[in-house]
C-alpha cells in the first residue's frame, strides 16, 4: 500500500469516528483492471476501501453540488480548484467542507497549483523545473488560417454522438435545465448534425469562460476521444492574456465574466 493511500484512510477514519463530517467523497477500485470509481464513505469501517492511484482522475468536485450535510472530500489540485469556483458561484456552504488536498508524482494532469484553501494536505509539491507549455498546440493552431482551424474543428466535432458526458462529468455544470434540453425556445438543435454539434460545444465552452480550471473531466468523460480542451484552452489562454485571470486559484476573487473593471480589454468583441 503507497503511503498517500494510507493517509487518506487514516485521515478518513480519523474525521468520521470524530464525528467531524458525515461523508467522505474519494476512490475505490472498480473491480476491474486500472479503474476505479467515486466512492461516498459514511462508516469508519469501510475506509480502507479508498484507493489512490494513477487512475484515481475524476474530478469528484461534481458529487458536492446539492447535498447539505458535512463532507470530506479527496481532491487533486486542479480538484480543489474546481471547489473554489464552486465557493466563489456560491454553490457550496465552505463549513460543510473539509478539503484534503493530495500532491501526488502519478498526476496525470501536471497541475501543481494547490489553492491556498485545503483543510489537510498529503503529499509534497512536485519540482516542474521542465514544465511543457499547456498552450502549446492552442498557439499552432492560432498560426493557421481561418479556414484551416475550420477544418480541425470540423473534422473533430463530428465525432460527436451528442452523449453529453462532457456536460455531465463537469463541475461546473450544474444548471438544472441546460440550455440545449430546452424545447421552449429551443436554442440548440438537438442532432448530431455538425451546425447543432458546433453550437453545442462552442456555447458550452463559453459557458466556462473565466471558470474552466482545465481539469480535464470532458476528455476523460468523451467516448470518442474528442480534444475538447482546443476550446477551453483557447478560453483559458485569451482570460488570463486579457485579464490577467485563472480560475480556482482565490475563493475570494470573482472570475473575469462576473465583475466590470474599467481597464478591462475590449479585444474580444471586435
Amino acid at each position: 500500500m503507497n503511503d498517500i493511500q494510507q493517509q487518506i484512510r487514516e485521515y478518513a477514519k480519523k474525521l468520521l469516528n470524530d464525528k467531524k463530517v458525515d461523508l467522505v467523497i474519494g476512490y475505490q477500485d472498480l473491480g476491474e483492471p486500472m479503474l476505479t470509481e467515486p466512492a461516498f464513505i459514511r462508516d469508519a469501517k469501510e475506509t480502507d476501501k479508498l484507493v489512490w492511484n494513477q487512475f484515481c482522475q475524476n474530478n469528484l468536485a461534481k458529487y458536492l453540488l446539492g447535498k447539505k450535510e458535512k463532507i470530506a472530500i479527496i481532491a487533486r489540485p486542479d480538484n480543489v480548484r474546481s471547489i473554489v469556483v464552486l465557493l466563489n458561484e456560491q454553490q457550496l456552504v465552505r463549513e460543510n467542507l473539509t478539503i484534503i488536498g493530495v500532491f501526488s508524482d502519478d498526476d496525470q494532469s501536471g497541475e501543481n497549483d494547490m489553492p491556498q484553501i485545503c483543510d489537510i494536505i498529503i503529499g509534497e509539491k512536485k519540482s516542474l523545473t521542465a514544465k511543457e507549455d499547456k498552450y502549446a498546440k492552442i498557439k499552432e493552431l492560432e498560426q493557421k488560417t481561418s479556414e484551416e482551424r475550420w477544418e480541425y474543428f470540423k473534422k473533430e466535432l463530428s465525432k460527436c454522438i451528442r452523449c453529453y458526458a462532457c456536460r455531465n462529468a463537469c463541475p461546473l455544470c450544474y444548471c438544472k435545465s441546460c440550455f440545449v434540453d430546452k424545447k421552449f425556445p429551443g436554442w440548440v438543435g438537438q442532432t448530431t448534425e455538425l451546425s447543432d454539434t458546433m453550437c453545442f460545444h462552442i456555447m458550452r465552452a463559453l459557458h466556462t469562460t473565466g471558470r474552466c480550471v482545465d481539469c480535464g473531466a470532458c476528455v476523460r468523460a468523451c467516448p470518442n476521444g474528442i480534444d475538447l480542451r482546443m476550446l477551453t484552452r483557447k478560453i483559458e489562454k485569451d482570460v488570463k492574456e486579457l485579464f490577467g485571470s485563472e480560475a480556482g486559484l482565490d475563493p475570494e476573487t470573482k472570475g473575469p465574466m462576473t465583475e466590470y473593471r474599467e481597464d478591462d480589454h475590449e479585444d474580444f468583441i471586435k
